[in-house]
């Protein structure tokens, strides 16, 4: 978890989003954004997004941009807003959800811009799909592994894969998160914005080499050790027969406030 605003209510705005354009408030983790008519506004979250995990040693963690992310949002339109937007960035590619109300002329998309400065390219369209203002509606909008995957109320609008396109980012490794109005009022909240875990940090592992692909043998497990940057697990000593599993995990106890049992 990079971001969750139940978790971060009560702290500085200003310690997270930056905001270039238009008029925002936040408020107890509830995101009020503004853009004139016709206009675009946005808010960034400005801090980096990396592969940082408290467990491990200050040399070895946090030293690498994460770009797959997953949002996790509600959002409510104003009567007058155009489209809520929410963006993913990663490397040279800013992956673009517009979705639209029922003012806007060309309906909800999901585009590409390219950096920099190469322009912007729909890979997606869907001119009936709108939100009606003053309704809430929940999206999840994913960046995994070269796959973009939009589900709104839990139903899969958009999905874009483009793994077999060419990346040719050479500079210092990019990603980001933006939100965004067009043209009137928007309410984002319950907003969470999840990274990635690192899958394999050096050539010590056993499946070093990415990408790769495993199938896991009917009657074993892949098992992941918690703290996943440098964890001795599957990814070294390989599958585990369901004949070796001895307990069941029934209580989370780290970090202590979110100490609970798992049903």
């Amino acid at each position: 978890m990079v971001y969750d605003s139940h978790l971060f209510k009560n702290t500085r705005a200003e310690d997270f989003w930056l905001s270039t354009k238009g008029t925002w408030v936040i408020d107890k983790g509830i995101i009020y954004g503004r853009a004139e008519a016709a206009e675009e506004a946005h808010i960034t979250y400005a801090r980096e997004i990396r592969d940082f995990s408290g467990y491990n040693p200050p040399a070895r963690s946090g030293k690498h941009i994460v770009g797959d992310i997953i949002l996790i949002f509600k959002v409510r339109l104003e009567e007058s807003a155009a489209a809520a937007l929410a963006i993913i960035g990663e490397d040279e590619r800013d992956f673009i959800l517009k979705l639209a109300g029922n003012e806007h002329e060309q309906g909800s998309s999901l585009a590409v811009k390219m950096r920099p400065g190469q322009g912007t390219f729909f890979v997606k369209r869907a001119e009936d799909l709108r939100l009606s203002p003053g309704t809430t509606y929940e999206v999840e909008f994913s960046n995994l592994d070269d796959l973009i995957e939009v589900r709104l109320d839990k139903q899969v609008v958009f999905r874009y894969d483009y793994k077999d396109e060419p990346k040719w980012w050479v500079g210092r490794p990019l990603s980001g998160v933006k939100l965004g109005v067009e043209g009137g009022g928007v309410r984002f909240e319950d907003l969470s914005i999840l990274r990635d875990f690192y899958h394999i940090p050096g050539v010590d592992r056993t499946w070093s080499g990415l990408p790769y692909r495993k199938t896991i043998p009917e009657g074993e497990y892949f098992v992941l050790g918690d703290n996943a940057s440098t964890s001795r697990d599957s990814r070294v000593w390989g599958f585990v027969p369901e004949d070796f599993l001895v307990g069941k995990a029934f209580f989370v106890w780290w970090p202590l406030n979110r100490a609970k049992f798992i049903r």
